[in-house]
């Protein structure tokens, strides 16, 4: 302690002797700094929340004076962090102050603790950082499951197919049904996809808007696909369906009689109304006998023509065949007799 202090000291041949000093305390230099800390270290938030928010407090020390500069690092995934204000003026007068900082993420952050950083840079002297906590609780999404029904489960070549379903949620818990997209593909016997969009009602039930026309012939595959959201898993649903040749038909548009000694115009149409088809003609006179032609080729709409000349009277006749093709079967047709 500070004050007068006397000093006794005695020798060997017990002579005493004494001294007066006086103490004072030295003045030790205070270094000016700032503290950092923080209202709430900790928060916890849901997922779909996507912020959360601490309030950070700056306390200037020592007569402290300076500009302060906040960061944050090691931030979670996909997160991004604001400081409001970024910077923070210290002075005698202003010894405190508050930044608040906001941290944004993503809905698909992972649940559970996050520590991060707070860095305090000052424009001189030492810098300060102070460890905060995000914690990220998620809701307990319900299971679901897709029915797919495809009607018919077999089908001509270019017939509808219907396809139709229901998302149903697995859960006890009342959840929003309505309007959840629905994706729909359907994949070729070639491996070639086509997609569609649908969207199911209040009860949960799905359809295409218009029916699917399949092109090629062979075993297909459709899928149902339900992207998880909020309150959902996601879910799929496969179904197969077959697809064979369609039918054709060969249709004429001739006449059923003729003159003797003229020429007869046979005129037929093929359906599917396919161009550049090779179509076999066989022709009976009425004394039964019978010629081929090979060379009729149908033109558009499927329409092919011979000039048959009639030069027995009596009653012809005139069968066409289609030997079909990848996608539809063959077809044997017999016109209306002509009678000469």
């Amino acid at each position: 302690n500070a004050g007068d202090v006397e000093i006794r000291a005695t020798t060997s041949n017990s002579k005493v002797g004494t001294a007066q000093v006086t103490l004072s305390e030295k003045e030790i230099e205070q270094t000016p700094t700032f503290e950092l800390s923080a209202t709430n270290t900790e928060v916890t938030v849901m997922a779909d929340d996507q912020t959360a928010r601490y309030l950070i407090r700056l306390t200037g020390k020592n007569n402290f004076s300076g500009v302060i500069n906040l960061f944050a690092s090691e931030l979670p995934l996909n997160t991004t962090a604001k400081f409001d204000p970024k910077q923070i003026a210290l002075s005698e007068d202003t010894t405190i102050d508050i930044t608040e900082l906001t941290l944004t993420f993503t809905a698909d952050i992972p649940a559970g603790r996050h520590d991060f950083t707070v860095l305090a840079l000052p424009d001189s002297g030492a810098s300060k950082q102070l460890e905060l906590t995000l914690e990220v609780e998620t809701t307990e999404l319900a299971p679901t499951r897709l029915t797919l029904t495809v009607q018919p489960d077999e089908v001509g070549f270019m017939e509808l197919v219907n396809i139709q379903g229901n998302l149903v949620a697995l859960t006890a818990i009342s959840v929003e049904l309505d309007n959840q997209p629905i994706t729909l593909v359907f994949t070729a016997p070639s491996g070639t996809q086509q997609t569609f969009e649908a969207q199911t009602d209040t009860e949960g039930t799905y359809k295409l808007t218009q029916p699917f026309v399949p092109d090629e012939v062979g075993d297909w595959q459709v899928k149902a696909q339900f992207v998880e959201n909020e309150q959902l898993k996601a879910t799929e649903k496969e179904s197969p369906f077959t697809v064979t040749k369609g039918m054709a038909s060969i249709t004429f548009q001739s006449g059923e009689t003729g003159i003797l000694g003229t020429q007869f115009e046979f005129i037929g149409q093929l359906i599917p109304p396919l161009e550049g088809e090779p179509v076999t003609l066989r022709i009976r006179t009425p004394d039964n006998v019978i010629s081929t032609l090979t060379n009729i080729i149908t033109e558009e709409e499927g329409i092919f023509t011979h000039a048959l000349l009639l030069d027995q009277p009596g009653e012809w006749s005139i069968t066409a065949t289609w030997t079909g093709n990848a996608q539809y079967e063959s077809v044997t047709e017999t016109s209306a007799d002509i009678t000469v």
